[in-house]
């Protein structure tokens, strides 16, 4: 693992799956359990092509990698001190032949890197439409929590152009935009054919959910057990302990 100095407000967080670390500042939005879902969630082959849409710290493609050591991953974000920390974090964890962390706009990815480039493609957005609760004045943080940089709509877009014929998406999102989700891919050609939803505990509502589509293909919806974070007040399920160990099941 390479050492090197940090920049000022930085600190270096473990993420407790082989070794790997991160890199946060206190200035920037941190990663948070979505993303560490997600990874889990995305379903690897060997020597797929993979692009992750908005990458913020760049923790989805470094779990990603351990995950799956030879599939290739490119990382778009486009706040470039978010990009720069990313790419010093994929250095720090000796993951740079893999990982390359790209400076650019999801709108814009298609133009970047060619259509039908991937087969596969994640994304963990900003959650709400613009106008919707408060907006950070700090771009970074209003970029990371708001649509106004990149729609749902464009990002479904940007994942059907990026795709393969048969590619995959994998999407982590709120629970309550389920149905404008499906809807959207729908009319992209992009068919929903896994789906968990995730509740803060057993007693209650979903809030978060997690998706697979697949890019021409049409079949059968899996919907999956629901996953509880928390068992108990800040006691984690024994599902999400072993998540967060870095499970493997592909």
């Amino acid at each position: 693992m390479t050492s090197f100095q940090l920049e000022d407000n930085e600190r270096i967080d473990d993420l407790y799956c082989q070794g790997l670390k991160v890199i946060q500042s206190t200035s920037a939005p941190g990663f948070s359990i979505d993303a560490i879902l997600l990874a889990d969630f995305v379903k690897l082959q060997k020597r797929e092509r993979l692009i992750d849409l908005g990458t913020g710290t760049a923790v989805i493609p470094l779990l990603l990698a351990a995950k799956e050591p030879k599939c290739r991953i490119q990382a778009l974000e486009l706040m470039p001190a978010m990009a720069a920390m990313a790419r010093r974090s994929v250095i720090l964890n000796g993951l740079n032949e893999q990982i390359q962390v790209q400076e650019g706009d999801i709108r814009q990815a298609a133009e970047l890197y060619g259509r039908a480039a991937f087969d596969v493609a994640v994304s963990n957005p900003p959650y709400y439409k613009v106008g919707a609760g408060k907006v950070s004045s700090d771009p970074l943080r209003a970029a990371a929590r708001s649509e106004s940089f990149c729609s749902l709509s464009e990002l479904l877009d940007t994942a059907a152009a990026l795709l393969k014929p048969l590619g995959r998406f994998y999407v982590v999102h709120r629970a309550e935009r389920l149905e404008e989700l499906l809807v959207s891919a729908e009319k992209r050609r992009l068919h929903c054919c896994r789906l968990r939803m995730v509740h803060p505990r057993a007693e209650k509502e979903a809030n978060l959910l997690l998706a697979q589509f697949s890019l021409g293909r049409r079949g059968q919806l899996h919907v999956e057990a629901p996953l509880m974070v928390y068992q108990a007040e800040n006691i984690y399920s024994d599902e999400m302990k072993l998540i967060y160990m870095g499970r493997g099941e592909d």
